[in-house]
């Protein structure tokens, strides 16, 4: 979010005066900004707080409008679909790239994502270029671009166009092998015997996924 603030009355006491780019670096803009009321004090803060939706932060932006305690001619801000960075968890899912939020999180934490060849947290933020390299079943590799960020849930169609898809093609052996793990599951499918597997079982599935055996 670009957030530009047009000061017209001098610089206001030291009581009242608050720089926003100390408390928030992702300003782009240097000001100050002076408020005389309680209520204006929250109204800004929420401006600046990248964990509001966009949607309060464009409303907090209508109510600075024309409020003769905030010390500022113009407050305007760009919200639109597009944003500067933004957390990996929520990318992964915006993008359906994993179903789910938790389960994006859940691959993170497993290790099974990489940012620029580096193994990332939930809460990293991306930009776009950045290369995320995602590990599903049976070593299988994805690796796609970020293309576009956005906070907003978006139609499938479109999610694909946040990210290029640059997974190299893989080779005669492992089409092969998945060619041959795909017949086996469809010849003998998993049986269900009602109880669920133990620690040992578990343990045993998650190292073949991985493919650490």
């Amino acid at each position: 979010m670009e957030v530009v603030v047009d000061l017209t009355s001098p610089k206001p006491a030291a009581r009242n005066h608050s720089t926003l780019t100390t408390c928030y670096p992702r300003v782009k803009t240097l000001c100050a900004v002076s408020w005389t009321t309680k209520s204006d004090a929250a109204t800004i803060h929420g401006l600046f707080n990248n964990n509001q939706p966009q949607v309060e932060r464009a409303r907090s932006a209508q109510r600075l409008s024309g409020r003769q305690s905030v010390s500022s001619q113009a407050v305007t801000t760009s919200v639109g679909l597009t944003i500067a960075r933004l957390r990996l968890d929520v990318w992964l899912d915006i993008t359906c790239l994993f179903k789910t939020r938790s389960a994006a999180q859940k691959a993170c934490k497993g290790g099974k994502v990489d940012v620029n060849g580096q193994r990332a947290k939930s809460h990293r933020e991306i930009s776009t270029g950045d290369r995320i390299t995602i590990t599903r079943a049976f070593r299988e590799r994805q690796l796609v671009i970020v293309g576009g960020l956005t906070e907003q849930n978006v139609a499938r169609a479109k999610a694909r166009t946040l990210y290029e898809d640059a997974t190299p093609s893989p080779s005669e052996e492992e089409a092969a092998l998945r060619e041959l793990v795909r017949l086996a599951n469809r010849a003998n499918p998993p049986v269900r015997s009602g109880t669920a597997p133990t620690k040992r079982e578990r343990r045993n599935i998650r190292r073949l996924k991985r493919g650490n055996d």
